[in-house]
């Protein structure tokens, strides 16, 4: 015997029916087609099956979903979430033995490389791990950086520095140098802005056969090739310290062969380090400063050197002779030319006071002195033009110091 909810079960697959809606083939009936109404609207409402009433909770989880009656129906703590959750990652005790390796090579900072590998490799393995060690491994990566950065500055720093050593005969002009280590084999080029011993003024070419002609006949054009690099390289004698000397490098046997046939012409400071540059030349004069210079030129090399007999002694006569004719002799170049602006009035107070210091310079010289430094001293300040050389320098944009005098 069947019951009512047994009855409407129709199809094989557990679905319910509703009789009258649809015929055998599952196609809707005569009655539903010209009355438009179905039996379900007669019928009355259904009332809840007492099975379905006490259905457990797995039921109701299952409720609206398919499934196969034949088999068991599954729990409803299979559905309780979804998508199942990961399975939880149970912790390993203890801190990562890589970032301790991490931090402890990088405070080396020479093992850098391995800090980096071994930071890197305790990241990766705490992501996957619930252990202590993150900050070491952090610190220990950043460190093998620090490591990296360093290495790649020092490294950066000798190559310049081993590019800035040069051999003597190899220094051109203009170049600043210092020794290394008190040698003179090698030197240390560095820029004349900077602390430096020595600056390059000329370089002259020697002449002599493929073999070395020996150190005699080197030095001897050598001498001669240098004498006057610095009136040339140096024009603005004011610029030159007292201890700035002029002096030159020779091709030694080896570096003839090499054929470096070549003297390098140098003012060196004997004392202490200078800073700047001493060149001024007509590379950089404008015609007026060059104009300037060339006038003046013999009277401030008298003022910086002694002249010096045959034997090496001062001659106290043949400088004052040659101080008294450079004197009219600076005053005639000097207003042979028109000076621009306010330089025309500095040049002629300085004329003045060359041409009226000349007589006692010249008497001097017929009648010199047992002391030559008391007669020197008392001559410059009595017939002193500085303050007027120097009133026209500050007018042409020179040097208003003299360092050759300190």
């Amino acid at each position: 015997m069947s019951t009512g909810s047994e009855q409407q079960h129709a199809g094989g697959d557990g679905e319910p029916t509703v009789p009258g809606t649809v015929g055998a083939a599952g196609e809707p009936s005569a009655e539903a087609l010209t009355t438009g109404r179905t039996p379900a609207h007669d019928a009355p409402p259904a009332t809840a099956s007492p099975v379905a009433a006490a259905a457990p909770p797995s039921a109701q989880v299952l409720a609206g979903t398919r499934w196969d009656p034949w088999e068991a129906p599954p729990s409803a703590g299979q559905f309780a979430s979804w998508p199942p959750a990961a399975p939880e990652r149970r912790p390993v005790p203890g801190t990562n033995g890589l970032g301790i390796a991490a931090l402890v090579t990088g405070l080396t900072l020479l093992l850098w490389p391995v800090a980096i590998g071994l930071g890197i490799g305790s990241l990766v393995q705490l992501r996957k791990r619930r252990q202590r060690g993150r900050a070491l491994a952090t610190a220990g990566l950043f460190l093998g950086l620090t490591g990296l950065v360093g290495t790649t500055a020092l490294f950066a720093f000798v190559v310049h520095e081993v590019s800035r050593t040069t051999y003597p005969v190899d220094l051109q002009v203009g170049q600043c140098y210092n020794r290394i280590l008190h040698s003179s084999a090698v030197l240390h080029v560095v820029p004349c802005s900077e602390p430096h011993l020595g600056e390059v003024a000329q370089r002259v070419d020697l002449t002599g056969p493929s073999d070395y002609p020996g150190s005699t006949a080197v030095e001897a054009q050598a001498d001669a090739g240098c004498a006057h690099a610095e009136q040339v390289y140096a024009m603005d004698r004011w610029l030159l310290p007292r201890s700035v000397i002029s002096e030159y490098y020779e091709p030694f046997s080896d570096d003839w062969k090499q054929g470096k046939h070549t003297a390098v012409c140098i003012l060196q400071s004997t004392g202490r380090p200078t800073t700047g540059s001493v060149r001024r030349d007509s590379t950089d004069l404008t015609p007026d400063q060059l104009a300037f210079l060339q006038a003046m030129a013999t009277l401030d090399q008298l003022d910086h050197e002694a002249p010096r007999s045959e034997g090496g002694d001062y001659d106290e006569k043949s400088y004052l002779q040659q101080y008294a004719g450079a004197l009219p002799s600076a005053a005639t170049l000097l207003a042979g030319r028109p000076w621009p602006g306010g330089a025309g009035e500095k040049s002629t107070q300085l004329i003045t006071a060359l041409r009226a210091a000349a007589p006692a310079w010249r008497d001097a010289s017929n009648h010199p002195a047992t002391d030559s430094a008391a007669q020197l001293a008392q001559l410059r300040s009595a017939h002193a033009w500085h303050a007027q050389e120097r009133d026209l320098r500050q007018a042409l944009g020179l040097a208003t110091e003299d360092l050759g005098h300190h």
